[in-house]
């Protein structure tokens, strides 16, 4: 998982829209060259180490060798469209939604008062940031559905009503360590707040995914059932601020 981070990390900073990446090796092995003044990519991978002390870098490793730990090394990886020269890379095959606007949706969007700036510049990912209080999203085409798009917009647009200039709720203000409670809490106003704002447009939220995402950070509360009641309270309150109610 700290590959995909690091990764999405590096595209978003430098502006990359190819996700395709490969050793200096590789690329030499394929007439390629890396150019000049390119700084590369750290990722982890992590090779067995075995009681009697030998490494095994090999994909079928012995079951019956019992392994002692495993030994993290690192490869340096490069963006093939925006860092190499040579290759004669095919193109991207990646399915495009023809995508229709919905106008209740649109409406939601634009009716919401002293709303963040919305980019569409979140590659793969959708997410709000308190310090820049500004949402960013992936392109409309890159998503499955417009269902799929609004219910994600929407979700980051809860996130966001919780900015000091908005509801101020800890959560966002306080900008809550992934796991913590108060994260888990954040999530949850965010998930009940989208379904609203989904069921308000008439548009489809997956139930099961969200009821599951929710259970998920339901654990992380210890099954708290007053939380829930709670999250479902600030929720409301948040999808009245974007409707301007």
């Amino acid at each position: 998982g700290i590959n995909w981070l690091s990764i999405i990390g590096v595209m978003e900073d430098q502006g990359y829209t190819d996700p395709r990446f490969a050793t200096f090796k590789q690329i030499k092995e394929h007439d390629g060259n890396v150019k000049k003044g390119s700084k590369g990519t750290h990722v982890v991978y992590y090779v067995p180490v075995y009681e009697d002390g030998t490494e095994d870098h090999s994909a079928d490793d012995n079951p019956t060798r019992k392994i002692k730990f495993l030994l993290p090394k690192t490869y340096t990886i490069f963006n093939l469209a925006a860092q190499t020269e040579g290759l004669d890379l095919p193109p991207l095959d990646i399915p495009k939604l023809d995508f229709q606007p919905v106008e209740r949706c649109e409406q939601i969007v634009a009716g919401y008062p002293s709303a963040p700036p919305i980019k569409h510049d979140g590659l793969d990912r959708a997410y709000y940031r308190p310090s820049s209080d500004s949402i960013h999203m992936p392109k409309r085409e890159h998503f499955k559905s417009e269902d799929e798009y609004y219910s994600t917009l929407f979700h980051e647009m809860v996130h966001s009503t919780g900015h000091a200039s908005r509801l101020s709720r800890s959560g966002i203000i306080y900008t809550a360590g992934f796991g913590s409670k108060g994260y888990a809490q954040e999530e949850l106003i965010a998930e009940i707040g989208a379904a609203m704002l989904c069921s308000d447009a008439g548009i489809e939220k997956t139930i099961e995914n969200s009821a599951a995402y929710i259970q998920n950070w339901l654990g992380v509360l210890n099954d708290d059932k007053t939380l829930i009641v709670k999250a479902a309270s600030q929720a409301e309150s948040a999808v009245n601020h974007i409707l301007g109610e």
